[in-house]
């Protein structure tokens, strides 16, 4: 197995449960940091997405490459067409090339996304991407998941220091944005190892790999406070927030810039072929493992 993106955040989850069923080769650029990849059972390969020739070196020999890797930091903006659409181009012609059985995608729900996300650019070259490899012509398994959670640590920590807090001063753009069905990072972990050991998957189509349920911010700290009743949330108007901007207070108004649009992503497929039980978020947050709350 094949993997690109391997000292990434889903890379350094995926690595320790594939070490004792198959031997692993990642490619990394020699800038990285492999720390986490010094494991027996792990070839460390150097290359990049932007060397062709790298590319069919790595690829060789191998049955399955499971492609992570992509630019997505608005920081790196000028690398993302570089990267994530003329990379998975070259990875693409190098495993057919080596004749590769089968290639994992890691697309993203964000191909969904373009003109509604400031990061549109990660957006545009993540769909440009999906297409090159669903028309390779090559078996491909493509896993669309949304934004991602680990178990500790992330996006969830505001919530889970905010949940001990019975009374919560809070922008309203805040309070009502709403997390589109995120996911953890352990479902698309399981769901990447289903399509790594079976062929009965659905080739050149994606699946969505999303959390269960959509909801806003409120909603979540109403679900998950430690207290018996909701917490009492102040709306603070976001034009507070534009004038203490104003006033070069370091505040992100990133959120306030666009309408947020909602969408529905369909799991019946993914939980129908990979037998896919997402978490809620709000189980999460709380500790568990099981799938609802009451």
């Amino acid at each position: 197995v094949l993997i690109t993106g391997a000292t990434g955040f889903l890379g350094r989850h995926l690595i320790p449960r594939l070490v004792f069923s198959h031997s692993v080769r990642c490619l990394v650029r020699k800038s990285s940091d492999i720390s986490s990849l010094e494991r027996k059972n792990v070839q460390i390969f150097y290359g990049d997405l932007t060397d062709q020739e790298s590319l069919v070196q790595a690829t060789q020999g191998v049955d399955v490459v499971i492609h992570m890797a992509a630019a997505c930091r608005q920081e790196l903006r000028e690398n993302m067409s570089e990267v994530n659409v003329e990379g998975t181009r070259r990875l693409v012609n190098a495993c057919k090339a080596q004749k590769v059985s089968k290639l994992i995608y890691l697309s993203s729900v964000a191909v969904l996304f373009e003109g509604d996300l400031q990061n549109d650019e990660y957006c545009y070259t993540k769909r440009i991407a999906e297409e090159i490899v669903m028309e390779s012509g090559m078996p491909v398994i493509v896993l669309r998941p949304s934004a991602i959670y680990p178990e500790k640590g992330g996006f969830t920590v505001p919530v889970k220091i905010a949940r001990y807090f019975p009374i919560l001063p809070l922008p309203v753009s805040i309070l009502e944005k709403k997390l589109q069905q995120p996911v953890a990072v352990e479902n698309v972990i399981e769901v990447i190892l289903v399509a790594l050991n079976t062929d009965k998957l659905k080739v050149n189509k994606p699946y969505f790999v999303v959390g269960p349920n959509t909801q806003t911010i409120s909603e979540l700290l109403d679900k998950t406070t430690v207290y018996p009743f909701k917490p009492l949330k102040i709306k603070v108007p976001d034009f507070i927030l534009k004038g203490l901007a104003s006033l070069g207070v370091p505040i992100d108004l990133g959120h306030l810039k666009k309408r947020q649009r909602i969408y529905n992503f369909d799991i019946a497929e993914s939980v129908k072929d990979f037998d896919y039980n997402p978490l809620d978020i709000s189980v999460a947050i709380h500790g568990g493992k099981g799938r609802d709350l009451y």
